[in-house]
């Protein structure tokens, strides 16, 4: 862990692109030699599913620079992202209650810097601001909670099961809305579009693959040591899953590709948070696989959406309809991520779905049924995506840059890869 560390403070301080790659490279390794090697544990919280985010967040670190050349990185684009890594690596070690969220927090600020400093347009102040304090807001009855345990006793995650029964439930219901507003759960999810809209290819694709999972981690790891009021799981399950079903039709009445994106996150991570807080045998499986899913898809997405912002200069699916007569390879990567995120074979995002249906199906007929409905209604907005971008109307009055370059294919073969080798393990 200390060489880790060591690795992620030593690329700041590199100037030459080249060798930021070959350190984020070892690094990417050495994270996966401790994963299986799993023989450190001296920061408290260490196990499988603390290694599986450490690993997702290198590599979407990495792909996120790889997809950084349509703007100038600096040495402060660096910082920033570097930085964000190391608060994400403690947050995903530590067992103490306040330093994980101090961690949590703090992560949001490098990417409130990124939306601001390095967006598309104006309005990407605003984005940045609805992203910080709508999060934030949301925390301050998270952090009382905290501060009013650390009165008695200095807490970590384990030792809440046995403490103080009698105010456990506002804790709980402060710390779960916090969790949920990252994740976000649909009716707290007003920030996530916004703030994809106005981020480049690179801030997307850390925001929908590691920021929004941060949320998951922690419901997975609360839901390990508190049972939750069987009624009130039960009502908040449809709540969620009513909340993913409207956000897919919203999904279905957009023009804005990156929007439509969005809110296919709001969709996928209501289902995720549903599986982790049932604490069940396939909740970690299930839902640990699709949030790693899910977030490699949405990083090929946003960045396919950023390559066609950058030529075209709109994001109006009407306007780019028919993209399939210029940028044919382009058509290929839209259609291979369209499937991955409507649940298509082989990738992983159709074994986690299959998992998650065993464990609706244990819990509740009527949760199963409304899954089931919200898989239909993703695989639907998944094809209207596909089809009214590449076999729409050509606008051939649209001026753009037509050339495809092979470095982008490598970049979505990063992003596909991981989804299609777990075949084999």
């Amino acid at each position: 862990m200390l060489g880790l560390l060591l690795s992620l403070i030593t690329i700041i301080f590199i100037s030459n692109s080249s060798m930021v790659l070959i350190m984020l490279l070892v690094l990417g390794l050495m994270v996966f030699l401790e994963f299986n090697l799993l023989s450190i544990n001296f920061l408290g919280l260490v196990d499988n599913y603390s290694w599986l985010m450490i690993l997702l967040s290198v590599y979407i670190i990495f792909l996120s620079y790889l997809g950084s050349k349509e703007i100038k990185v600096s040495k402060l684009f660096i910082f920033l992202m570097v930085g964000m890594l190391i608060f994400l690596v403690y947050c995903f070690i530590g067992d103490s209650l306040l330093l994980f969220y101090f961690m949590f927090e703090a992560s949001l600020i490098f990417i409130f810097l990124m939306v601001g400093g390095w967006g598309y347009q104006f309005d990407r102040i605003m984005a940045s601001m609805y992203l910080l304090f709508y999060t934030l807001f949301f925390s301050l009855p998270l952090l009382v909670g905290i501060f009013y345990f650390y009165k008695m006793e200095d807490l970590t995650f384990f030792s809440l099961k046995f403490t103080y029964s009698d105010i456990n439930s506002l804790f709980m219901a402060s710390f779960f809305l916090a969790m949920l507003v990252k994740i976000p759960m649909w009716g707290v999810h007003l920030w996530l579009p916004k703030a994809h809209v106005e981020a480049n290819a690179s801030g997307s694709m850390i925001l929908a693959g590691i920021l929004l999972k941060l949320g998951g981690y922690g419901i997975w790891r609360m839901s390990m040591v508190y049972d939750i009021n069987s009624l009130f799981f039960m009502l908040m399950s449809i709540f969620m899953m009513l909340g993913s079903l409207i956000a897919s039709l919203e999904c279905l009445m957009q023009s804005d590709m990156k929007m439509l994106i969005a809110f296919s996150s709001v969709c996928h991570m209501g289902g995720v948070a549903l599986c982790l807080l049932l604490s069940m045998n396939f909740s970690w499986l299930s839902g640990g696989m699709m949030m790693f899913a899910h977030g490699m898809c949405s990083c090929g997405l946003f960045y396919l959406s950023g390559l066609l912002y950058s030529r075209f200069q709109t994001r109006s699916l009407f306007l780019l309809g028919g993209n399939l007569v210029f940028l044919s390879k382009m058509g290929m990567w839209w259609f291979i991520f369209c499937a991955i995120n409507l649940g298509a074979p082989p990738f992983m995002n159709l074994m986690s779905e299959i998992y998650m249906y065993m464990l609706f199906y244990y819990y509740s007929y009527v949760v199963l049924g409304l899954f089931m409905l919200l898989s239909f209604m993703g695989a639907g907005f998944s094809l209207y995506l596909y089809v009214i971008l590449h076999h729409g109307q050509v606008n051939f009055n649209l001026k753009g840059y037509l050339v495809e370059e092979v470095a982008d294919s490598y970049i979505l073969l990063f992003c596909g890869f991981p989804l299609v080798i777990y075949l084999f393990f």
